[in-house]
């Protein structure tokens, strides 16, 4: 009995020739995982994402802005803030939001 048409007819609604596909891929790479795509390649290289994590682990108050700022005067790439927290949700980190920070400062320089 052929391994394909076994294996589709154990699993129900799956096409013959997506057994076939499966199978094929699997007998090239060895591996069910995703091959890798031709999409857009990315800005920031391994080092410099973890570069950018130990920013923000060492200097726990900045924002995204302020990391890219950061990221400007050491002589590296520019960064767009969207860029930056997609790195950071990856690491389960956030990047502060200066919500209340002109009043603190206001309230700062008044009572110092």
């Amino acid at each position: 009995m052929d391994t394909v048409s076994k294996i589709q007819r154990e699993l129900s609604g799956v096409t013959l020739s997506t057994v076939q596909q499966v199978l094929q891929r699997f007998y090239e790479t060895v591996s069910n995982l995703r091959r890798p795509g031709t999409g857009r390649k990315r800005c920031m290289t391994v080092r410099q994402d973890r570069y950018m994590v130990l920013t923000i682990l060492r200097n726990h108050f900045l924002t995204a802005v302020e990391v890219k700022n950061h990221h400007l005067r050491a002589g590296r790439i520019n960064l767009s803030i969207v860029s930056i927290r997609q790195r950071l949700a990856k690491e389960n980190l956030k990047p502060l939001k200066p919500v209340n920070r002109f009043r603190n400062e206001k309230w700062i320089t008044y009572f110092i």
